[in-house]
């Protein structure tokens, strides 16, 4: 019965995939080493660049400088999870560490947007998901069909049935909605907000970031941060150690020892669960992280 439905899935929605991503504007592509998925969330407005003056003299007048565009914040809205603990967003959840096991329903909140979610029945599927070769979308596709369980989406404000076991690792794209249990035992309300840390261009070793849920939202104006994860040093450590001159290399390199990358788009967002060991190395720009303890979370 597995095999009859993941091949009536696969069949049907690695073909919506491609035309689905071909079709894509607001993210960067499949989730691929080298070309990495933007998330979707809610718009942003860009906030005006402080200008800085130069005092010249006790009498003399002061000068203006041009502000550095390089510098420009933007202005976030993190009310769509803040408000709602329920809210779900782009990220790879393993079950019974990230997220926990239950029967969930998955809507999708943006009228405009498309959400893609990918189940894996055991983590050793992931992995061999995210070890395989990804360059372009029919490799991705090809690893897909080779090892996910399922694959479906919710698109405009639509609804989506998720089983979560034990054991699960779910994968979410241009995910902008909420998860609720089935059974409608979810206690909904505003979200439990912790520590808000910011983080930039560097590599956070196990310490430099407290354990927790967080979301993780580009503070940029102009350009995409990119998020790589380490399950440990050690997998840093292969990695960095890897000859990475051509993109193609940095790409293998990836797939050979991260858990995950992604580049996240200004003003949107990405789930993290930060646990013991793990490795961070975030490029090309700085993002907002706020400790945050949703309904779903293990």
């Amino acid at each position: 019965m597995k095999k009859s439905i993941k091949s009536i899935l696969t069949v049907v929605s690695i073909m919506a995939i491609i035309t689905s991503l071909a079709a894509c504007s607001n993210g960067a592509g499949s989730s691929t080493a080298a070309e990495t998925q933007t998330t979707s969330q809610p718009e942003v407005t860009s906030e005006e660049a402080t200008t800085a003056q130069k005092e010249t003299g006790s009498e003399e007048e002061t000068e203006t400088e041009e502000p550095d565009e390089t510098e420009e914040q933007i202005v976030i809205d993190t009310s769509w999870y803040t408000d709602d603990n329920t809210a779900m967003t782009t990220g790879t959840y393993f079950v019974g560490k990230d997220i926990a096991a239950g029967n969930y329903i998955f809507t999708c909140t943006d009228p405009e947007s498309t959400t893609w979610v990918y189940i894996f029945d055991s983590e050793d599927s992931y992995w061999n998901y995210f070890r395989s070769s990804r360059f372009t979308y029919g490799e991705e596709s090809d690893a897909l069909e080779a090892n996910a369980f399922s694959i479906g989406y919710a698109r405009g404000e639509h609804t989506l049935a998720v089983n979560l076991q034990e054991g699960y690792v779910m994968k979410l794209d241009y995910a902008n909605g909420t998860l609720v249990r089935a059974d409608g035992s979810d206690e909904a309300g505003k979200t439990d907000i912790g520590r808000k840390i910011t983080v930039t261009t560097g590599i956070y070793n196990s310490g430099d970031i407290a354990k927790g849920g967080y979301m993780l939202t580009c503070t940029e104006a102009n350009y995409a941060i990119k998020v790589l994860a380490f399950e440990n040093k050690a997998a840093y450590d292969s990695y960095f150690s890897s000859k990475r001159v051509t993109m193609g290399e940095e790409g293998a390199a990836i797939e050979a020892n991260a858990m995950y990358s992604y580049y996240i788009e200004p003003g949107y967002s990405m789930y993290i669960n930060v646990r013991d060991d793990m490795v961070f190395v975030f490029s090309d720009g700085t993002a907002q992280m706020e400790e945050v303890s949703m309904s779903w979370a293990q």
